[in-house]
């Protein structure tokens, strides 16, 4: 460092006293940025280098790494690098020329402007490269060409609009490939065509609004593809490139603008299990032809609803586990809606105008842990509905029940039967003014309970056993005195009913019971 500036000085000087020509050399304007490695090994036994204060602010920078090898390592021996440094903004070779075996790399550097053309040329051994840089604005032609074992690509890269056609080179072994960017439009048709052992496509959170139809044409063996959160409306500009893909197993395609969806196109899928399929911004999904999903599918999610549900539209589909559904158009389950569904074991009908449940509508649900009925008009739990469900909270402590943004005003302990396994009861947003005693006995005795924005209730419980707390006493007394009142009210109305006979029982012990002082007192 110090023989490098006092070179820079000595030809400078030279320069100026006229002894070399002022264009005769050119001054080095680089400077030496040391960087440390903290040498660890992992619970995988991986050698790993995490690489702190390698802040390169200039192109013409040298990145110098430093730092103790643990005993018996070299540098030969890291495998894993963790380079985690936000206020780097050069990215150039000298890493992967130091660590040649690097396999496992991690570049995080949000503030980052480039990366240079030739910081992968040695990059022979590398199979994992995952780059987080909000700030870069391009990826070089040729980046990874020369990476040809790599065989995951994962990048979040918010600020950059296009992709190298070339960014691979001829490199072929890649598994999985990952671009979130927020801002990118479209995709080259090529920069994927080698990819023939592709299994994991992940475009969430983009700009796309179409793929070419030969985007994934060597892609045979694909199995999981992730496209949530762009902004795709006509359905082929999608389908067409995913055609043909008998292997799929996961398609993720929400949070798109779809004006509608033709779910014919899901039964060439045979393996398929997990389908997340829907419009969020608008509830178009109409027509849906619930028979052309494969008896495959283990996880559904179908946001956007625009029509009624019938009540055979999941008959097929008895492997499934877990069921979301949503659309303002929903406003009557039929009690058969669910009965083929007996494995399933979470259950979530979000933002309906569904009123009124049925008291058989979760008969057969005997597996089900978490129950999730947000955001619609109910306003009375059937007596005996939740009887049923003997594995709510079996599966996970934050499973539960949840009926929250709806309407109840009450809540009758008939309702739900026993859960003892139950940690979790969410009924914030409701109008409930009156809870029958002896209502928490029925579930596990630490609760989380949610009972926020309601008449007689404004609190929230964690890990609380709510039989021994006073703060529904309103709640309470308010059933209490309901009941009361209901009570006395039937005897004094309901005509030649049980009331009126005990009245006029009464009546007759007292005229009877007179009548024998009379005599008492006549006898005496």
């Amino acid at each position: 460092m110090i023989l490098r500036n006092f070179t820079k000085v000595l030809l400078t000087f030279l320069s100026i006293a006229g002894y070399f020509p002022s264009n005769a050399f050119q001054l080095d304007n680089s400077t030496t940025v040391q960087a440390t490695c903290i040498y660890t090994i992992g619970s995988d036994n991986i050698y790993t280098c995490g690489l702190y204060n390698a802040n390169i602010t200039s192109p013409s920078d040298v990145l110098e790494i430093t730092g103790t090898h643990l005993e018996g390592y070299t540098d030969a021996n890291v495998q894993f690098v963790n380079y985690n440094n936000p206020g780097a903004e050069y990215f150039n070779a000298e890493l992967l020329k130091k660590f040649e075996n690097l396999k496992f790399l991690i570049l995080a550097a949000n503030n980052m402007k480039e990366i240079s053309s030739n910081a992968f040329e040695v990059c022979g051994n590398l199979e994992e490269l995952t780059i987080i840089a909000s700030s870069l604005p391009a990826l070089p032609s040729q980046m990874l060409g020369n990476c040809n074992n790599l065989t995951k690509f994962v990048s979040i890269l918010f600020n950059i609009s296009a992709v190298p056609e070339d960014l691979f080179g001829k490199s072929s072994n890649l598994l999985e490939f990952g671009l979130k960017t927020f801002k990118v439009t479209s995709l080259p048709e090529k920069l994927l065509e080698n990819m023939e052992n592709l299994r994991i496509l992940d475009l969430n959170g983009n700009e796309l609004s179409e793929l070419s139809p030969n985007f994934l044409i060597n892609s045979l063996k694909l199995e999981e593809v992730d496209v949530m959160f762009n902004k795709f409306e006509d359905e082929r500009k999608l389908t067409y490139a995913l055609n043909g893909h008998p292997n799929i197993k996961k398609l993720l395609l929400n949070w798109n603008a779809f004006r509608n969806f033709d779910f014919r196109f899901f039964s060439q899928f045979q393996q398929l299990e997990e389908l997340s399929v829907g419009s969020t911004y608008f509830e178009t999904l109409v027509g849906i032809a619930w028979s052309s999903l494969p008896s495959s599918l283990i996880s559904l999610t179908v946001p956007g609803i625009g029509e009624e549900i019938p009540e055979n539209a999941f008959n097929r589909l008895v492997n499934l586990q877990s069921l979301q559904l949503s659309g303002l158009a929903i406003r009557n389950l039929h009690k058969d809606t669910f009965k083929a569904l007996r494995n399933l074991e979470v259950l979530r009908i979000q933002s309906t105008n569904l009123k009124n449940l049925h008291p058989e509508l979760f008969i057969n649900q005997v597996n089900l842990s978490d129950l999730d009925l947000t955001n619609g008009l109910i306003d009375d739990i059937p007596a005996g509905i939740f009887t049923s469900l003997t594995s709510l909270g079996t599966k996970s402590p934050s499973h539960g029940i949840r009926i929250t943004w709806n309407r109840l005003t009450r809540l009758n302990s008939d309702s739900f039967g026993q859960h003892p396994n139950l940690q979790y009861l969410n009924f914030h947003q409701n109008r409930i003014n009156e809870i029958q005693r002896g209502f928490f006995s029925n579930f596990h005795p630490n609760l989380t309970a949610v009972f926020l924005l309601n008449d007689c209730i404004d609190e929230s419980f964690t890990n609380v056993n709510l039989n021994n707390v006073t703060n529904f006493d309103d709640c309470y007394k308010n059933w209490d005195e309901i009941t009361t009142t209901t009570s006395t009210t039937t005897e004094a109305t309901t005509p030649g009913g049980a009331g009126n006979n005990f009245k006029r029982f009464d009546i007759f012990v007292i005229i009877f019971i007179g009548f024998i002082k009379v005599l008492i007192n006549i006898v005496g």
